[in-house]
């Protein structure tokens, strides 16, 4: 749904917030009178969400990344139960109506609520010791400190780190902290990156683990085959639904971790990489497996399909020789049963094998 503007799903039983983040255009979300415990990650929700009306549930807690909705307009927890709200709250500067009634708040004195959404602004600018006023400086002396400590980690740890942070982009003050390192791991995790960042490419000749998990990365192109010393590639938890062919020129790529994602095929670069011990590709909607051409992957030790839509298992996959682990439970098979699957990988190999024609 692209295009919505407004959803109102109020008066329905609905147990946990919808992931709506590719709604861009969504403006209004109604969720009141539900049976919402939580609100869940923020981040599943458009930047672009201007009222969020989440009344009349059992909220107890409002989920990490609520400052991702930087053009929150009008927030209405009205007859929840929530006891505290997040400071972080408090650096939304589109906030124009923040409505608390008819909830256990017990870190907000009540003359604080009373005084309307300025004051529980305020209240929570303080809690996070940065006004608004101060918040400029704050951040500049911040990145200062933040470029200073990755400079060390490059220099002596070969580590580059940019975690939790929620941008779309890395800063180029951190990139230059790390110029001419000799960077061996790259860990750009729990961001809302939408590319892959080219200037990885400058680390080419040394870098063997590479971690973009939890973004918004939609595509890698080509250059991924530029990082030639790769062993471990961690691309977890963003929109992928393809992987360049040009992976397969990485003869040292060891580990593969594709998990929730959108692949509805097993990528087939991976058939031809015999150099994997590991895939984990978990939480996809990937239909089956060419059992056969796995089967070229010699080294191939464990195997996590868990959470697909495997509706057949090919018993070939117990002639992969050095298979150690094998995880295919939450898929839409009949047989092996999960009996079977409960029993461990060296019973469902055996399993397998005992079916091959």
């Amino acid at each position: 749904m692209a295009n919505a503007t407004r959803i109102d799903l109020r008066f329905n039983q609905i147990r946990a917030a919808p992931r709506l983040e590719d709604a861009a255009g969504l403006k209004e979300l109604y969720l009141g009178n539900n049976y919402l415990t939580t609100l869940g990650n923020c981040e599943f929700l458009p930047k672009a969400l201007q009222v969020l009306d989440v009344r009349d549930n059992k909220i107890a807690t409002i989920g990490p990344g609520i400052s991702w909705l930087t053009q929150l307009e009008r927030l209405d927890v009205t007859n929840n139960d929530l006891r505290d709200l997040p400071a972080e709250l408090g650096t939304v500067r589109s906030i124009k109506s923040i409505v608390l009634d008819g909830n256990p708040i017990k870190t907000i004195r009540r003359d604080i609520i009373s005084r309307g959404t300025v004051a529980i602004m305020q209240h929570l600018q303080n809690k996070l010791g940065t006004p608004l006023e101060e918040e400029r400086e704050s951040k500049a002396y911040h990145a200062k400190q933040e470029a200073s400590a990755t400079t060390n980690q490059a220099q002596f740890g070969h580590l580059m780190e940019y975690v939790g942070k929620g941008t779309d982009a890395v800063p180029d003050t951190l990139w230059d902290a790390v110029a001419g390192a000799e960077i061996s791991k790259a860990v750009i995790s729990k961001n809302a990156l939408t590319v892959f960042p080219r200037q990885l490419l400058g680390f080419a000749a040394t870098l063997t683990i590479l971690d973009l998990s939890f973004n918004r990365i939609s595509t890698l192109g080509p250059e991924v085959a530029a990082l030639t010393g790769l062993a471990t590639l961690n691309v977890r938890n963003n929109k992928l639904s393809a992987l360049p062919q040009e992976l397969a020129s990485l003869k040292g790529l060891t580990d593969v971790i594709i998990s929730l994602n959108r692949f509805a095929d097993f990528p087939p670069v991976l058939y031809g990489m015999p150099s994997l011990s590991t895939i984990v590709a978990t939480d996809n909607q990937i239909f089956g497996v060419d059992a056969q051409a796995l089967q070229r992957l010699q080294g191939l030790s464990c195997l996590d399909l868990t959470n697909n839509s495997i509706n057949k298992v090919p018993p070939e996959l117990a002639l992969l020789p050095n298979l150690k682990s094998l995880k295919l439970e939450g898929n839409c098979f009949k047989i092996p049963r999960p009996a079977i699957l409960a029993k461990g990988t060296p019973a469902l190999l055996e399993y397998l094998r005992d079916r091959i024609a």
